[in-house]
Parts: C-alpha cells; structure tokens; sequence
C-alpha cells in the first residue's frame, strides 16, 4: 500500500532507515496498548511461582506476539506483496505466533485446552516440511573437507511431482533445530531476545559479504530480502526485548518461536552459512545435549522438562544474577559466532568441540572463579 514511497529509484539506505523507524515507532506503540489491554484481559504471568521472581507484581504475559503483528505490517505495507519470499515468510511467521499463543496462555492457567509437547513438535516438524518445498528450503551442504553438496539434486518423483527428499529432510532438520535452541534458552529475563539479536547480528554481516562478493541477480535479490527484514524486526526486538529484561513484560512462546523462525529462514537465505548461525545459537544446542545426558545418567525421562540442569539454572544456583548470566551467555554467543564467520570447516567443527567443552564444564569454571575472587578478596 505504501510500495509508492519505496519507488526503484529510492535509495536503499534510505528504505532500510524508513522500514526501521516504523518498526520502532509500531513497537512502541503496540507495546504501550499490548500493556494495556492484558492487564485489562487479567493476561498476566504468576511471579509467586518462581523463587527468583517472588515478590514483584504480575506483568503482562505473551506480548511476544507484538513482533509478528509489527513485522507484518511494516513488510506488508512498504514491500510489494510480489516480493520473493515475502509472502512465505509472513503467512508461517504469523502462523507460528499464533499457534504457540495458546501455550502462553495455558503457562498462565488462562487457556481452555493445552497443547501437548509433542505436537507441538510435530507442528514443527510440519512447518519444515511446507518450507521445504519453498525457495527457502536448503539445497546444499558444504563438505567438512572441501566441496559442496547439492542435496536438492537428490530427487524423487511422486505421482509426476518431484519431491526434493533430501533437501526437505534438512530444512525440517534445521527448522526444529532453531525453534527448540531459541525456546530453551527462555529462562532468564531477555536471554532470548539478546541472543536473537546476536544471531541477527551474524546473518547481516554475512549477507554484507554475499552482497558484496556475489553480484548475480538471485543472490542480490536474496541479500536485499534480508536487509530489509532485518531493517524491519531488529527495531522490534530491542523495544520487546527491553521490555522482557526490565520485566515490564514476558515475551512468551509467541515471541520466542516467531524470532526462531524468521532466523531459521534468513539463515539460508542469507547464502545458506546455516553452520555459521548454528554456532551462536550452539550454546543452547550443546546445553541441551548436557541436559540430556544429565538426565539419563540420573535415571530420568530425557524428553521431559528440565529446571535444574541448564545453564542458566545451573549459573543461577551458583549465586550468578541474572545480568550476570546474560553476559556470559551473550559473551560466548557473540565470540563463537563471530569466530566461526570468518574460520574454514575444520575450525568450525574444532570451535564446535571447543563450544561442548566450555558449556559442559561451565559450572567448574565458575566455581573456581569465585573460589580465586574469594581467595584474592581474603588475602587483601
């Protein structure tokens, strides 16, 4: 509708700058009547529950579902709705949101139906499977010792369609990855939102570099994609993300999968550097294969809930405040995943193993740390 103001001639800076002030100034304003109008609903979460939490009052619970609704409309007003990607991006963006709403609100006992965790995976898993037959979907590999695999060659035919198997078993692969990477890290006020920025962050330094170093049409018009939903939800993020730190708000599900899956999506749009955006969200990835361990080691269902062994509650029960462990988190997310931008295959998988080593044994490393502040405090 607004595609006027965005003519051919317009400047790409200044389409960047003009989706970003309208995301930012919507944020603003759905954040102020998102307040508003779940404090009237009683849409509230339930501090009293959570040890750490105790003693603030309630605060509204899923604005999360802000990001959708302003990514939306600015994209869908300023961009031309023949857009590559666009309309694939905005449907399953929405949709994600709103089917995990309902989880938001049965967190806070005011849903009538709950929605069982394994169909919330098989959600997941059919939201890969419909992007796999997209443009979206990843069609090829890097070898771990040079080369590349075109997965997407991988074919077969289904009653005159060609099912690209491989390719769509990745991209589910991928997409699940994400979505359950982001979520677990949802235990610490703005944890989710800052290492979605983060991973942000990577994507627009390697579309820079696919812009600059590929100048063919495909890769131009997936580069110009990118900005522009970068330029249209980082806004966004940093307005709800502020607001979940601060905790004026719980961001929720809603907001958490609706980040997971548009990041999941720019990563391969973006030149496919899956492996590049994996490392800043391997903290979580590796935290979960701790979690796991920890669990069967203990006798216990590894698929069920954790509040024990993940590293934010890990950190937190060793006195860690919670900017603290932000910092933390935030600190290896940036530095593994600005390292492995610029490392070949084989670094990668050693920044990786690196990764495993640190987050396996983070809660060592932290006891010795206050052990040697505590010692040095002693001495003086």
């Amino acid at each position: 509708m607004l595609q006027f103001l965005l003519s051919p001639d317009f400047p790409l800076w200044g389409e960047l700058v003009l989706l970003a002030l309208a995301s930012f100034a919507l944020s603003i304003i759905g954040l102020w009547g998102g307040v508003l109008a779940f404090r009237r609903i009683g849409w509230l979460d339930r501090p009293h529950l959570y040890p750490h939490e105790r003693g603030r009052a309630p605060i509204p619970y899923g604005l999360g579902i802000i990001l959708p609704a302003v990514f939306t409309l600015v994209m869908g007003l300023m961009l031309s709705p023949e857009t590559p990607k666009l309309p694939v991006l905005l449907a399953f963006g929405l949709l994600v949101s709103i089917v995990s709403f309902p989880d938001d609100l049965d967190t806070i006992k005011k849903s009538p139906f709950k929605v069982p965790p394994i169909i919330r995976l098989a959600f997941q898993v059919a939201v890969g499977v419909v992007i796999g037959f997209t443009s979206i979907k990843i069609g090829y590999i890097s070898g771990l010792f040079g080369g590349i695999a075109h997965i997407d060659d991988y074919v077969l035919s289904f009653f005159g369609y060609n099912l690209h198997i491989v390719a769509i078993a990745f991209t589910v692969f991928w997409y699940v990855l994400v979505f359950n990477a982001l979520n677990w890290s949802d235990g610490v006020a703005g944890l989710t939102s800052g290492i979605a920025l983060i991973a942000l962050a990577v994507i627009a330094l390697l579309t820079t570099r696919l812009y600059l170093s590929d100048t063919t049409l495909p890769a131009q018009e997936n580069s110009l994609f990118v900005f522009r939903s970068l330029a249209a939800l980082v806004p966004a993020v940093i307005v709800i993300g502020w607001a979940d730190m601060r905790r004026r708000i719980v961001m929720g599900d809603s907001g958490t999968m609706f980040l997971a899956f548009v990041i999941a999506s720019l990563a391969i749009v973006s030149g496919g550097k899956v492996a590049t955006v994996a490392t800043v969200l391997g903290v979580y990835l590796v935290d979960a294969m701790y979690v796991i361990f920890m669990r069967i080691a203990s006798g216990q269902n590894p698929l069920k809930g954790d509040i024990t062994h993940h590293l934010h509650f890990r950190l937190r029960a060793l006195g860690l405040r919670d900017s603290d462990i932000r910092l933390v988190v935030f600190s290896l997310s940036a530095a593994f995943g600005v390292a492995a931008i610029f490392l070949d295959r084989i670094g990668k998988v050693v920044l990786f193993l690196l990764l495993v080593l640190i987050v396996f044994s983070i809660t060592r490393i932290v006891r010795a740390w206050q052990g040697k502040t505590r010692d040095g405090g002693m001495k003086e």
